[in-house]
């Protein structure tokens, strides 16, 4: 005659932990000292929640906002399905003295987009886990403003002037962790003048218009517009 002898495994819970308190998302993890491992099935309250099929042998679940306690099942398969163990656990309720606080994270993101982004447009995961987006704050950090400006020939008859003066007018809406500068150009390129400017030297127009040279002069080691 021909027998199989399976041991008992032994199942241990990482999280939670019996006793603990299970409200929102977070990992169900257990250890087994099981050989030859088929998959482990996951239950809370007698609900199938997921599978694991190889180490670490854990699901992501949502536990909600629920007060109740719950009873968390672990169901080792192994040796072909030949064998199975369980162990379960049950997590304690929040009583009516007690408090839960939930702390928001605020995750900045840059979104290119042809029409408003709403909060059911993204989506958001930690640790495997879907997070609730409550609200989406449209916003930007400090950026450098770099005018670039042409002086050549062509901007005669009070086109440099207008130019300049619409500057003037740009740089007082910008905000106070902004920057802005002005550079020049016609066949030669000039420095960046940080603005507003000290001095308003009066600019003659002049010359070509490199206006290649000049775009390209612009530094970009920060946000930059």
């Amino acid at each position: 005659m021909i027998a199989a002898l399976f041991l008992l495994a032994n199942i241990t819970f990482v999280t939670p932990q019996a006793g603990g308190q299970a409200v929102g998302p977070q990992w169900i993890e257990v250890t087994t000292d099981a050989k030859n491992v088929d998959r482990v099935e996951f239950s809370v309250d007698r609900v199938l929640a997921g599978v694991a099929r190889k180490p670490p042998y854990r699901i992501a679940h949502d536990f909600g906002t629920s007060l109740a306690s719950h009873d968390i099942t672990a169901k080792v398969f192994s040796n072909r399905f030949r064998a199975s163990e369980s162990a379960t656990i049950t997590t304690a309720a929040l009583t009516a003295g007690e408090s839960m606080n939930v702390d928001l994270v605020e995750v900045p993101l840059r979104i290119r987009s042809s029409r408003v982004v709403r909060a059911e447009d993204l989506r958001v995961r930690e640790n495997n886990v879907e997070q609730t987006i409550r609200d989406i704050h449209p916003g930007r950090g400090p950026a450098h403003f770099a005018f670039v400006v042409d002086r050549s020939a062509s901007m005669g008859g009070g086109k440099l002037e207008a130019s300049l003066r619409a500057i003037d007018d740009a740089v007082k809406l910008l905000r106070p962790d902004d920057s802005a500068s002005l550079i020049l150009f016609n066949h030669n390129v000039s420095k960046p003048v940080m603005l507003p400017s000290p001095n308003d030297p009066q600019i003659v127009p002049s010359g070509g218009t490199a206006l290649r040279d000049a775009v390209a002069s612009v530094s970009t080691a920060e946000r930059t517009y």
